[in-house]
């Protein structure tokens, strides 16, 4: 086998997640679990993250890509290939090549998994102070309190469903399970001396005190001295007192901004945020950072959306001017997916984009730029914008917003005025 292979993917050789609600997946991009040989679900509370590692599903994941075989927790890259698309499969394998550190273990040839993982993602419950548009319960509190005011209890709902793929475990664990219970915080300390990258999420990780107390034990041990981090918040807690004594102890730092928009579109989508309190504490931290001689790279992570898609050439000014790139991430919220849009809406949204030269103020990676006319291109396309525009009306209902106001040329495309 080699780089080159249809199927080969570093991440399988060095990457374990855990997501929200404590399963495990072999990546950020996949909706496959990880199972036991039962079909299973692996959970935190019943597995230990180094048998999830060296376990059934890992391990026969690993046997397919070596004989070419495609595997179900990959489709989401071979879609995006199939479009023409880079996918994050082959967006790894290039990072290999330029001599990313997760990776130097690795021989295309003859790929064998170390004992434990080099790289952990970790994403510490759902536990947020927002309910952005294109989020839902499952990542966010807040969005619990106004889903069950309209349907039929999320959390029981996600109960149930993982009961029925082996998960037992009650409503007080479900979105807590990094509490201590099953031994989880020491599991991952024992990880430690074996990463060199860990990624955390949330909901809003800096709302919890296991984020703390994890990047204080990476750094009393010694082990950040070799360790990327890489952290995603929704810049509502102000983290400029994080900058000495914390992040600057870590050998480099990825910190991303999720925001999605400016302005009056910025507090639509990221509902109840003010743009103005985000851009300060952004602009603060970023000053606190060159401060405490941070190394690494901050910027900003934009959620792109059939909600925004048509605005981004209106957001570039204000990113570059903040002193920020952006990480264009492409929503998975299928209600505003901006490849579903019918053909004729995308049609006109790719030509703005092709129109307008992102090379000017190099805020937008070119190459994700060209996976979005991609996903416009080649979008699945439904016959018309009528689940979008009701999704969007009800939503409006329920909070007292105005996509229209806000976003009107989109409004208007869609039908919506």
């Amino acid at each position: 086998m080699s780089s080159s292979s249809k199927t080969f993917c570093p991440l399988a050789y060095t990457k374990l997640k855990i997501n929200s609600d404590g399963t495990m997946a072999v990546c950020c991009f996949t909706g496959s679990l990880l199972r036991d040989e039962g079909g299973n679900a692996l959970h935190v509370d019943t597995t230990d993250l180094l048998d999830a590692w060296n376990g059934h599903d890992l391990s026969r994941l690993r046997q397919d890509l070596a004989v070419g075989k495609t595997s179900h927790h990959c489709n989401v890259c071979y879609r995006m290939e199939g479009t023409g698309q880079r996918s994050y499969r082959q967006l790894m394998i290039s990072e290999m090549a330029a001599g990313r550190e997760a990776f130097d273990h690795i021989d295309p040839a003859n790929p064998v998994a170390p004992p434990a993982p080099r790289f952990l993602y970790v994403k510490y419950g759902n536990i947020c102070n927002l309910k952005c548009a294109i989020c839902g319960p499952i990542s966010s509190t807040r969005w619990i309190e106004e889903w069950n005011t309209f349907n039929p209890d999320f959390t029981q709902g996600l109960m149930d469903n993982l009961r029925e793929q082996g998960v037992g475990i009650t409503r007080q664990r479900l979105n807590r399970w990094l509490d201590g219970h099953g031994n989880v915080d020491r599991q991952i300390e024992l990880l430690l001396p074996h990463l060199c990258e860990i990624t955390i999420s949330g909901g809003e990780p800096f709302l919890t005190d296991e984020l703390r107390d994890l990047m204080d034990r990476c750094v009393g041990s010694g082990h950040s001295e070799h360790m990327r981090l890489k952290i995603l918040t929704n810049g509502t807690v102000p983290i400029s007192d994080r900058m000495d004594g914390v992040f600057n102890r870590f050998r480099d730092v990825m910190l991303w901004w999720s925001i999605d928009g400016t302005g009056r579109q910025f507090d639509y989508q990221r509902y109840p945020a003010s743009w103005s309190t985000v851009r300060e504490n952004a602009i603060d931290g970023r000053k606190a950072w060159a401060s405490a001689g941070v190394r690494g790279w901050m910027g900003i992570n934009i959620t792109v959306s059939a909600l925004n898609i048509l605005s981004l050439p209106d957001y570039e000014e204000e990113f570059g001017g903040m002193g920020f790139t952006a990480n264009i991430n492409p929503a998975t919220n299928e209600l505003f997916s901006h490849a579903d849009l019918p053909a004729a809406m995308r049609r006109s949204i790719a030509e703005r984009l092709r129109g307008h030269d992102i090379g000017v103020s190099g805020v937008y990676d070119p190459v994700q730029w060209g996976n979005l006319l991609a996903d416009l291109d080649h979008g699945s396309g439904l016959d018309d914008a009528t689940p979008m525009v009701r999704g969007i009306t009800a939503m409006d209902a329920r909070r007292g917003n105005s996509y229209a106001e806000c976003f009107p040329e989109m409004a208007r495309l869609i039908g919506l005025i």
